[in-house]
This record gives structure tokens, C-alpha cells and sequence, in this order.
């Protein structure tokens, strides 16, 4: 039973389509490398049907900064 346990500690959970790439979009946006971010943010929402709120967000960092 312990063995058991540890190992559904273990495991990392399964992420949703509309969350898949935050990590990336958001290494890219603090890196300043906003060409790659904007490529992976379009995947993105073209994968999500434009339902991703973070990438929504950063998007609109871009535009509003850079």
C-alpha cells in the first residue's frame, strides 16, 4: 500500500490543452525573445480554439511593452 502511494505522488498530473505550453510562453516572454513566444502563443490558441487565458495575457504584454 505505501509503494502505492509514492508512486501516485510521484506522477505529475495530466494538463489540459489550454494549459500544455504556459511554461514556454512564459521562459520566452522573460527571456525577451518575443518572436518565439508569439509563434508558440499562436499554436496555442489555434490548438485551444482561442480558450487559453494565459497565453490571451501575455499577447497582450507584448502588443502593450514591446
Amino acid at each position: 500500500m505505501l509503494l502505492l502511494l509514492v508512486f501516485y505522488f510521484v506522477t505529475a498530473p495530466e494538463l489540459s490543452i489550454h494549459e500544455r505550453r504556459n511554461w514556454l510562453i512564459h521562459l520566452h516572454y522573460v527571456r525577451k525573445e518575443f518572436d518565439d513566444c508569439k509563434m508558440i502563443i499562436k499554436e496555442q490558441l489555434a490548438e485551444s480554439h482561442g480558450i487559453c487565458e494565459y497565453a490571451i495575457y501575455v499577447q497582450g504584454l507584448i502588443v502593450y511593452f514591446a
